[in-house]
């Protein structure tokens, strides 16, 4: 559990393994999982260890 509270805090860093896990739980092809966080990736929002801050 507190695993996948930090990658949903966005401290987390899974390895290969665990979002393959995490993938097979949504019902979602590991490919399709890795395009989508591809896709978030931009020039202002890159992987970080700092937590990501909440919406009001």
């Amino acid at each position: 559990m507190t695993t996948i509270r930090g990658i949903e805090g966005g401290i987390g860093n899974p390895t290969w393994d665990r979002a393959d896990r995490i993938a097979r739980a949504l019902k979602c092809p590991l490919w399709e999982l890795a395009r989508l966080a591809d896709e978030l990736e931009t020039k202002n929002r890159r992987p970080t260890n700092a937590p990501l801050k909440r919406r009001a």
